[in-house]
């Protein structure tokens, strides 16, 4: 099935599918949410068929280079986090 048919299929299956919502954006949401709840790259480009670990990497939108950051930090802290 390509990425068009897969929208349609969407569409149909939703009723009102927004077109932004695309194969491409669930593709991406699924590799950033594997990615957050850190699933090595490793196993996400496979799950994604990537050649190169470079390009999963890509897909990489989440927060969780932000852990380190010392305002995360101090939001956790206050919110009673460790």
């Amino acid at each position: 099935m390509d990425r068009w048919r897969l929208t349609t299929a969407l569409r149909r299956a939703a009723r009102v599918v927004p077109a932004c919502l695309t194969p491409h954006v669930l593709r991406t949401t699924a590799a950033t949410l594997l990615l957050d709840a850190r699933v090595p790259v490793d196993r996400v480009q496979a799950m994604l068929g990537h050649a190169s670990p470079v390009t999963t990497q890509r897909y990489d939108r989440g927060n969780h280079r932000l852990d380190g950051h010392a305002t995360y930090r101090l939001t956790s802290l206050l919110s009673g986090g460790s």
